[in-house]
């Protein structure tokens, strides 16, 4: 499975865009920066695990080894 993630829309306040995935395809929002970092992550091909959220109370899909970013998580 591959997501694809486009960026189209950028704010002082947001980054909007859209997630791919299937041939569904999802919005985005994500802020437009955390502790002085840029927020988007980096051009690539990162695997994807689905593991269990303590912030979420679920189960979610984490984006893995993005340079500069932890626990990035996809969710609602």
């Amino acid at each position: 499975m591959n997501l694809l993630v486009t960026r189209n829309t950028f704010t002082p306040f947001s980054v909007g865009g859209t997630l791919a995935i299937d041939g569904q395809t999802f919005y985005t929002l994500e802020p437009p920066k955390r502790d002085e970092k840029p927020c988007a992550i980096p051009c690539g091909t990162y695997d994807v695990t689905i593991r269990w959220s303590e912030k979420h109370k679920r189960l979610v899909p984490h984006v893995e080894n993005v340079p500069g970013f932890e626990e990035i998580e996809i969710h609602i």
